[in-house]
């Protein structure tokens, strides 16, 4: 029973030291992202939204970290992350698009409507 309890006190251990650490890591790295961002004057909006993604992405790859300290396989979470990755990518492609929207309706209702119609006599 100890020889298996004490290696994996050891292993708990060593995973909460590498989540503090972890955590103060990714916090200064947010800070370093959010101060670039402000001193080059860019939307605080946007800046936010990149530091919260920063901040989710770091910390899913130190879970990742401490699970492999336990022995738990990476490969499927790789696979995990690609796939949003690419399920990310594909919702963000639709945001922008390239030209304005060809709306001929609404300029055939506005051509017909600024034209006077004749008084019934």
């Amino acid at each position: 029973m100890q020889q298996y309890v004490i290696p994996f006190a050891w292993k708990a251990a060593g995973a909460i030291v590498l989540w503090i650490v972890g955590g103060i890591l990714i916090s200064g790295a947010g800070r370093i992202v959010r101060s670039a961002m402000t001193a080059r004057g860019i939307d605080p909006t946007f800046s936010h939204y990149v530091n919260s993604a920063l901040s989710v992405l770091l910390k899913i790859i130190l879970l990742v970290a401490i699970l492999g300290l336990f022995g738990v396989e990476s490969t499927s979470f790789a696979a995990v992350l690609a796939a949003a990755g690419v399920a990310i990518g594909m919702a963000w492609s639709g945001l922008w698009p390239t030209s304005p929207p060809a709306s001929s309706s609404s300029s055939c209702a506005r051509s017909r409507s600024a034209t006077p119609s004749a008084a019934p006599a």
